[in-house]
Protein backbone atom coordinates (compact mmCIF):
# COMPACT_ATOMS: atom_id res chain seq x y z
CA UNK A 1 0.00 0.00 0.00
CA UNK A 2 1.24 3.29 -0.89
CA UNK A 3 1.76 5.62 1.87
CA UNK A 4 1.82 9.22 0.43
CA UNK A 5 2.90 11.01 3.51
CA UNK A 6 5.49 8.32 5.27
CA UNK A 7 8.03 9.82 6.91
CA UNK A 8 11.23 9.16 4.42
CA UNK A 9 8.90 10.76 1.88
CA UNK A 10 9.02 14.13 4.01
CA UNK A 11 12.09 15.44 2.35
CA UNK A 12 11.21 15.09 -1.50
CA UNK A 13 8.25 17.05 -3.67
CA UNK A 14 5.21 16.00 -4.34
CA UNK A 15 2.04 16.78 -6.31
CA UNK A 16 -0.47 18.99 -4.49
CA UNK A 17 -3.45 17.14 -6.36
CA UNK A 18 -2.39 13.36 -6.65
CA UNK A 19 0.73 12.84 -3.98
CA UNK A 20 2.38 11.10 -6.76
CA UNK A 21 6.02 11.86 -7.12
CA UNK A 22 6.78 11.22 -10.72
CA UNK A 23 7.79 14.59 -11.49
CA UNK A 24 9.24 16.81 -14.40
CA UNK A 25 10.23 20.72 -14.85
CA UNK A 26 7.98 23.17 -16.84
CA UNK A 27 8.90 26.12 -18.81
CA UNK A 28 7.32 29.39 -17.43
CA UNK A 29 7.38 30.77 -21.15
CA UNK A 30 4.22 29.00 -21.49
CA UNK A 31 2.51 28.58 -18.94
CA UNK A 32 0.66 31.26 -16.94
CA UNK A 33 1.18 31.43 -13.22
CA UNK A 34 -0.95 32.68 -10.36
CA UNK A 35 0.41 35.49 -7.84
CA UNK A 36 1.30 32.96 -5.21
CA UNK A 37 3.68 30.78 -7.75
CA UNK A 38 4.96 33.48 -9.21
CA UNK A 39 6.27 34.52 -5.63
CA UNK A 40 7.82 31.12 -4.76
CA UNK A 41 9.06 31.21 -8.11
CA UNK A 42 11.04 34.65 -7.41
CA UNK A 43 12.82 33.27 -4.38
CA UNK A 44 13.97 30.51 -5.74
CA UNK A 45 11.25 27.71 -5.91
CA UNK A 46 11.53 24.63 -8.47
CA UNK A 47 9.34 24.48 -11.37
CA UNK A 48 7.75 20.87 -10.99
CA UNK A 49 5.20 19.25 -13.12
CA UNK A 50 3.11 15.69 -12.19
CA UNK A 51 3.38 13.37 -15.11
CA UNK A 52 0.13 11.82 -14.25
CA UNK A 53 -2.06 14.73 -13.42
CA UNK A 54 -0.41 17.32 -15.68
CA UNK A 55 -0.35 19.87 -12.72
CA UNK A 56 2.61 23.06 -12.60
CA UNK A 57 3.08 23.41 -9.53
CA UNK A 58 6.06 25.30 -7.21
CA UNK A 59 8.10 23.63 -4.52
CA UNK A 60 11.14 24.42 -1.94
CA UNK A 61 11.81 20.52 -2.45
CA UNK A 62 13.64 18.85 -4.65
CA UNK A 63 12.19 15.53 -6.87
CA UNK A 64 12.95 12.23 -5.55
CA UNK A 65 14.16 11.35 -9.52
CA UNK A 66 14.04 12.77 -12.61
CA UNK A 67 10.66 11.12 -14.40
CA UNK A 68 11.94 9.80 -17.65
CA UNK A 69 9.26 9.33 -19.68
CA UNK A 70 8.63 5.43 -21.45
CA UNK A 71 9.70 4.28 -25.19
CA UNK A 72 6.29 3.20 -26.41
CA UNK A 73 7.29 3.48 -29.88
CA UNK A 74 9.46 0.26 -30.02
CA UNK A 75 8.28 -3.43 -30.68
CA UNK A 76 9.07 -5.35 -28.01
CA UNK A 77 10.17 -9.42 -29.57
CA UNK A 78 9.99 -12.53 -27.65
CA UNK A 79 12.15 -15.28 -28.40
CA UNK A 80 10.62 -18.57 -29.53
Amino acid sequence: MAQPFGVTKLLWAKCPRCYRMDLSTWDPKYYRVGGWTAFQLAIGAHRWRCEACRCNFASFRQRQRKYVKPDLGGVIESEG
